[in-house]
């Protein structure tokens, strides 16, 4: 049928915008899956403003399943980005095989090393050194939280000890600050008698705004790229962040600190925790050693030890100190150092040999680094300037001398074996 002349004007009209239409939703698509897989590339491997860690009322905070964040060294260690993931159990590394006898590692930033790849951190090198030596090898699981002092990790014990059923369970102990976080974590104090009782603590309404523990800005990723370069342009010409205080200076405001805290919890009983991210210096305990807040530190730690002591050995678990020096006391001329003319009783490996003695007290076997890493020479073993963690020369070390001691002592059924290491 003829087609009128009223038609075919009005489609001669209307075709030359069909390209153009097309092109506009052609390219409407190119963008949005451009966008989309901009957004996932981020989501993947670069995920601005994650946090790995959310609160927890039971544990004060934890990791949180399947999640990620990006680690930035600073200029004096590097400053490389490493992305940090945490599996599907809240942990690093690899997931728990209840096919193989397992170790159980608890700690802090130390242990759960968010700073270095799954293949440098003393758990994963401890593994390896064990399959070398030992006939059925066990998996090393990790289960090191950042920031955690061992109040927590005795709550997490007794909570997951049943379930994951280990051959052995190592606690370390960070000699630089986990005395002091029994008192900002509030989780337990001692009673008349000197006794670990519970404490009623709350959780003070500002951690749910630290970045530490709280998802930042827009939930899109390009969108959170875009800010954070807005970030970088805005500082450009800026004034240089202040230096890490030198000498005495860090080691005396850790000090003040200490003692307001020791003020505040156990004097003015202040159960409102309101600070899990300033895990400074044991000042009290290393450079005034015989004053009321250090004597406290040092009961408390001994009731905590105690008490994983209880917990594993009902279940005929043994138990495995590993004290880890501060690289303020084990290094020489580090970025602080404690003056010993204003400190007569500071010495290099008080912290450390608290830990040992209450290793000796509980009859736990113990493997103190302090003298181990004096002798290596310890200022390869950590970061400088302002990370005092160590890097993975410090824990390669540590993982072949913990790894030495289970071979010739514990898996062999010695549990009261004595402590290695060195004072000094």
């Amino acid at each position: 049928m003829a087609q009128s002349p009223a038609h075919s004007g009005e489609n001669n009209r209307t075709s030359p915008w069909r390209p153009v239409l097309i092109n506009l939703v052609l390219l409407g698509c190119f963008i949005l899956a451009s966008l989309s897989t901009g957004e996932l590339l981020l989501r993947r491997y670069y995920p601005i403003g994650e946090t790995i860690a959310q609160l927890d009322r039971r544990y004060l905070y934890r990791y949180i399943p399947n999640s990620r964040e990006i680690y930035r060294f600073t200029a004096a260690n590097g400053g490389k980005k490493l992305l940090v993931t945490i599996n599907g159990e809240g942990r690093r590394g690899a997931l728990v095989s209840m096919k193989r006898p397992r170790i159980l590692v608890y700690g802090d930033s130390f242990i759960s090393a968010v700073f270095c790849p799954v293949k440098q951190t003393f758990v994963w090198q401890l593994e390896q050194k064990l399959k070398a030596t030992v006939a059925q090898a066990p998996q090393v699981i990790n289960c090191g939280v950042s920031g955690y002092g061992p109040d927590q990790e005795s709550l997490v014990m007794e909570d997951e000890i049943d379930r994951l059923q280990p051959r052995l369970v190592i606690v370390s102990i960070y000699s630089g600050n986990d005395f002091g976080n029994l008192l900002r974590h509030k989780i337990y104090r001692l009673d008349s008698l000197g006794q670990l009782k519970n404490n009623e603590y709350t959780l003070d309404p500002s951690l749910a705004h630290i970045p530490f523990l709280s998802d930042q800005g827009s939930q899109f990723y390009g969108i959170r790229l875009l800010l954070k370069v807005r970030e970088r342009l805005a500082n450009i010409g800026a004034a240089a962040p202040t230096a890490t205080p030198k000498s005495e200076d860090y080691l005396e405001a850790a000090l003040r600190k200490c003692l307001a805290e020791y003020k505040e919890y156990v004097i003015s009983r202040n159960n409102s925790v309101w600070d899990l991210v300033d895990g400074h210096y044991d000042g009290d305990v290393s450079l005034i050693p015989s004053s009321e807040s250090s004597q406290y530190k040092r009961v408390l730690m001994d009731r905590v030890i105690e008490r994983m002591k209880q917990i594993t050995e009902a279940r005929s678990i043994p138990l495995m100190l590993m004290i880890i020096p501060s690289p303020f006391d084990v290094v020489d001329n580090y970025v602080a150092s404690a003056a010993t003319t204003k400190y007569p009783e500071y010495r290099r490996s008080e912290l450390t040999d608290i830990g040992e003695e209450i290793a000796r007290k509980h009859q736990l076997p113990c493997v103190n680094l302090f003298g181990p890493f004096r002798e290596h020479g310890a200022a390869s073993l950590y970061y400088v300037v302002d990370n005092d963690h160590w890097n993975a020369e410090g824990q390669q070390l540590a993982a072949g001398l913990v790894a030495e001691y289970i071979v010739h002592q514990h898996l062999r059924g010695t549990t009261r074996a004595a402590p290695i290491g060195m004072r000094q």
